[in-house]
Order: structure tokens, then C-alpha cells, then sequence
């Protein structure tokens, strides 16, 4: 099956979005992205070998391998605060432009460089933390 990067952060969003110790399972997800349950399965998989999503697996007699999320990891929480929709969109529309299936520290590369950091929280920072390398001069330290 292919990975579709889509279905990953609709998953992640829903999981973040739901109360603790309450994760939808698999059909509840399945309906609510409107995707089939297989697909879904198959994604959550993913999610538990990334390392995104903390979780156990299950054996259920129509599914085989039936993953059970228990909360997502920081890098499930990491990816989530990198993709918000407006980045996504402009990351998804690189990869699309470009015919690009890139590998997923490839998509997290173009979605770090697309999300600068904004200057209020630079503000706060001392100088040698937020200036730029290339105005430092040589033999100062950073």
C-alpha cells in the first residue's frame, strides 16, 4: 500500500484532538475520515513503526493485526506542529508541482524550512541564539 501523507496527519489530528485515555478505534476512525478500514489500519501501522504514535497491537479475526493507539509520541507531536494547514498546503503543493514522493525526512526538511520561526518568540532570545551565522564575524562564537 502507499503511503499517504494526508491520511497520516488527518489520523494524527484526530488522535491529538481526542480526550485522554478515550483514542477512537479503528471503525470510528475509518468513518469519520470517510476512508475504508484496511487503509486506515494500514496507516495507523505506519504511524506505531515511525515512532509518531505510541500504541499495541492487537489480534482481531478480520483484521490480523489490529493497532490500538494510546497517545501520540512527541514526534507524532512534532509533525502535527509543523503541518498546520497553512504549511501543509504550501509543502503539499511543492511536492505536487515538483511530481515529488519524497521520503519522510525529506517532507520533514521542507516543512522545517517552511516554518521559520516567528520573530515575538525570537525577541525573547539572547543575540547569539537568533542571529544568523553568515552576520556573525569570524572568530566570534555562537
Amino acid at each position: 500500500m502507499k503511503r499517504d501523507l494526508d491520511l497520516i496527519r488527518e489520523l494524527l489530528l484526530q488522535l491529538e484532538a481526542a480526550p485522554a485515555c478515550s483514542w477512537p478505534e479503528l471503525d470510528e476512525l475509518s468513518a469519520t475520515l470517510e476512508r475504508d478500514t484496511e487503509t486506515v489500519r494500514e496507516h495507523l501501522l505506519m504511524l506505531l513503526d515511525s515512532g509518531m504514535l505510541a500504541g499495541t497491537l492487537a489480534e482481531a479475526d478480520n483484521y490480523g493485526d489490529y493497532p490500538i493507539a494510546q497517545r501520540l509520541t512527541w514526534q507524532g507531536h512534532e509533525f502535527l506542529a509543523l503541518s498546520r494547514q497553512t504549511v501543509w498546503d504550501k509543502v503539499k503543493k511543492r511536492m505536487a508541482d515538483r511530481a515529488l514522493d519524497l521520503p519522510f525526512d525529506a517532507v520533514l526538511a521542507l516543512l522545517k524550512a517552511a516554518n521559520p520561526l516567528p520573530t515575538e518568540i525570537l525577541q525573547g532570545l539572547p543575540a547569539p541564539l537568533h542571529t544568523p551565522p553568515s552576520s556573525l564575524s569570524r572568530g566570534q562564537r555562537s
